[in-house]
């Protein structure tokens, strides 16, 4: 499983800022699961992504669809 999220993860980061300039909103959910229950300041983590995020947040279930492109 590795590979695969270390893949995703890296279209993560580069689709938004290869598309964005061209009006192109790229979004991925992610389903929080027991796994991510034990990783030490899951929290923290959580905080670090959104200020690294393009947007400078990270986007809700409710926000998906939610938006006009």
């Amino acid at each position: 499983m590795g590979p695969q999220k270390a893949a995703l993860g890296s279209a993560m980061r580069y689709l938004p800022y290869e598309l964005g300039p061209k009006g192109i909103h790229v979004h991925a959910t992610s389903v929080k699961t027991r796994a991510a229950t034990g990783i030490d300041h899951f929290d923290d983590l959580i905080d670090r992504a959104a200020k690294l995020a393009p947007a400078r947040n990270l986007v809700s279930m409710e926000d998906v669809g939610a938006k006009p492109c």
